[in-house]
């Protein structure tokens, strides 16, 4: 049974989400979100309930609605993994990568790409956490229904090439999942389209990156 805190507040974003008008429903949540980030001396502080929405069953997740999903992986891609534990940190990328599955197709996928890359900024060389969806994706989805699945991860980091001021951790995020896909080579030509349709030229960013592994 779900923390009655985490299931109320989810209930309140879904009702809000599909508010009569869009300007209500961000007054609302405003609301919501003043109040988690003023709470902290009442013990009900965002934390707790970012940690506890991830701490849902499997059946838990996937009864919440889209817009649910997408406040929650937001707010986690503002918070960053909130520790340096290097045993904890993992486990929380590992969590965030599976939403990309387990709440379907939509806008909250690109939440969990942005949300990741907030993990990136700890320190540590390893691969972008990134890579966890390509992973969770590639090991859990059938071969031919790999191409759909992977293109919202692949999109997401493309737009963030030209959408992030400091855009470094997408493009070190872009260059792993390019080389998990050495063979299946989904990513590369999407790469490619997209340095056309802006028009780059050989010193871009993605055209440079491409460089990397076409020559």
């Amino acid at each position: 049974m779900p923390d009655l805190y985490t299931w109320l507040t989810a209930r309140y974003i879904e009702e809000h989400s599909s508010g009569a008008s869009p300007a209500a429903s961000d007054v609302a949540l405003q609301w919501m979100e003043l109040q988690l980030e003023a709470s902290h001396e009442t013990g009900a502080d965002e934390r707790y309930l970012l940690e506890q929405y991830l701490a849902l069953m499997n059946d838990e997740l996937q009864a919440l609605p889209a817009p649910v999903h997408q406040w929650f992986l937001e707010r986690w891609a503002l918070s960053g993994p909130g520790t340096d534990d290097p045993e904890r940190v993992p486990q929380l990328a590992e969590r965030i990568a599976a939403m990309y599955l387990m709440a379907g197709p939509g806008t909250h996928q690109a939440a969990a790409v942005s949300a990741l890359l907030a993990f990136d900024q700890q320190p540590g060389r390893g691969p972008s956490h990134v890579t966890r969806i390509w992973d969770v994706v590639t090991r859990s989805v059938p071969a031919e229904a790999q191409p759909a699945a992977l293109a919202p991860l692949i999109e997401a980091l493309l737009d963030l090439v030209y959408l992030t001021a400091e855009n470094g951790p997408v493009l070190r995020a872009l260059g792993d999942v390019a080389r998990r896909d050495a063979q299946t080579r989904y990513i590369l030509p999407l790469m490619r389209e997209r340095v056309v349709l802006v028009g780059e030229d050989r010193e871009g960013p993605l055209a440079h990156l491409l460089l990397e592994f076409e020559g």
